[in-house]
C-alpha cells in the first residue's frame, strides 16, 4: 500500500533561537475515493530534527498514531489527524525541524494507494 500526493516533498523549517516544543498537530486528508480492500495500516506522525548533521533524527516523544486507522473504503475528504499537547522538548537555535507521516502496514495489498495531502503545526516557545 502506498500513501502519496504525487510528488515527494520535504519542507524542513529552521529554528532561529533556542526554544521548547510544547504542542504538535497533523492532519492528512484523502484527495480521492479509494477502496483499499484488504490493505490496512496505522499512520504515524513524528517530528524529526537535525543540527550540524547530514541526517534528521526522530524525536521519540512525538511519535503518535493518527486516527482513524487507514483501512477499507476511504472517502474523498476523510481526515486522519492527531494533536499532542503538553510536550517539553528543547531545541537549539539553528535546528531544522520536519514533521512527517509514515505508515506501519498491517495487511498488505501492493496494488492499492491513497492520494492524500498532509498539513501540520508545531508550537514552541522561545527560551
Amino acid at each position: 500500500m502506498e500513501v502519496t500526493h504525487g510528488i515527494t516533498s520535504m519542507f524542513p523549517f529552521f529554528i532561529a533561537r533556542d526554544a521548547v516544543i510544547t504542542d504538535i498537530g497533523v492532519s492528512m486528508i484523502a484527495l480521492e475515493d479509494v477502496d483499499l480492500g484488504a490493505a490496512a495500516a496505522n499512520m504515524y506522525m513524528q517530528l524529526l530534527y537535525k543540527i550540524n548533521t547530514p541526517h534528521f533524527i526522530a524525536i521519540p516523544e512525538t511519535k503518535v498514531v493518527l486516527s482513524p486507522m487507514l483501512a477499507g473504503n476511504v472517502a474523498k475528504g476523510q481526515l486522519f489527524e492527531k494533536i499532542v499537547n503538553n510536550l517539553n522538548i528543547p531545541v537549539a537555535a539553528g535546528s531544522r525541524l520536519m514533521l512527517i507521516i509514515h505508515k506501519d502496514v498491517i495487511a498488505e495489498d501492493a496494488n492499492k494507494s491513497l492520494v492524500a495531502l498532509m498539513s501540520g503545526s508545531v508550537y514552541y516557545r522561545n527560551v
